[in-house]
Formats: structure tokens, C-alpha cells, sequence
């Protein structure tokens, strides 16, 4: 049973009150998270990567959260934002439909690393070779810009 699973996303919902129950659904559904700069939350299971910004109902996200939303749709990705609203039905189901980390075959969600994340897209063959190259190109930037 995931925590808050039988109730209804209000209006009056901070977003941090939102963010402990998808953190929490998070951890006992065995996907991986980790928040990033310019988006909340990316989203990691054996069937994909979801990219989340979390906000109120009325929340449009900053001009910025919305760039960097816009840049990863243009990229292919899934990337999009979560309102109390969309608790729990859409968040669950999105959640779920990643399926937990293990099934990939990799090291658990507290020890993801750029070797477990290569495994998991090379098990996908939804992206081109060039695609792997720019992403290990990416993470290799990340190491050394940190």
C-alpha cells in the first residue's frame, strides 16, 4: 500500500505536501529519483525516465521550469508537470507503468551510477547509437563540471 494512495489531491495542497507523497510512492513502488537543477524531480524505472516538476493547481511553473520542459519534450523525453490534482490516479499510474529499477538488472535505486544508468538504455532499443554517445557525452560534462 502506497501512502496517501486513497486520497483525492486537494486545492489547498502545498506542493511539499505533494512532494512527500510521490516521494514516498517513489521508494515503495523501487523506481529511482533525484532532483535536478532546473526540473523537480527526474524519474527513473526499468521502462523509462519521467521528467516532473511539481506545483500547485493553478501552477504554471517558472519561465525557466517551462524552457527546460519545452527542451526536453523537443528531445523526446517525457517531461511534465504534477498538480495535486493528478493525485494519485495520473501520478500512480505513471509512476507504475515505469516498473521498479531490479527488473532492469541493476544496482539498487540509493546506488545509481553513470554505468548502471548505460545498462538500462542498452537493454532499450529505443535509442540510436548516437543517442547513448551524446547521453554518456552528457554525464561525462556533468562529472567534471561538478
Amino acid at each position: 500500500m502506497i501512502r496517501g494512495e486513497h486520497l483525492k489531491g486537494q486545492d489547498n495542497w502545498t506542493e511539499e505536501q505533494l512532494a512527500a507523497l510521490v516521494m514516498d510512492a517513489i521508494e515503495a513502488l523501487g523506481v529511482a529519483s533525484m532532483p535536478t537543477r532546473h526540473i523537480d524531480l527526474m524519474i527513473l524505472g526499468a521502462k523509462g525516465v519521467l521528467f516532473r516538476e511539481l506545483g500547485s493547481n493553478s501552477s504554471r511553473g517558472t519561465r525557466e521550469e517551462r524552457q527546460w520542459m519545452q527542451a526536453l519534450q523537443a528531445a523526446g523525453e517525457d517531461a511534465d508537470m504534477w498538480r495535486p490534482k493528478d493525485w494519485p490516479e495520473r501520478i500512480l499510474t505513471e509512476l507504475r507503468a515505469l516498473a521498479p529499477v531490479k527488473e532492469a538488472g541493476v544496482e539498487s535505486p540509493g546506488s545509481l551510477n553513470a554505468t548502471a544508468l548505460a545498462k538500462m538504455y542498452a537493454k532499450e532499443d529505443r535509442r540510436t547509437k548516437e543517442d547513448r554517445a551524446a547521453e554518456r557525452r552528457l554525464l561525462r560534462e556533468k562529472r567534471i563540471n561538478r
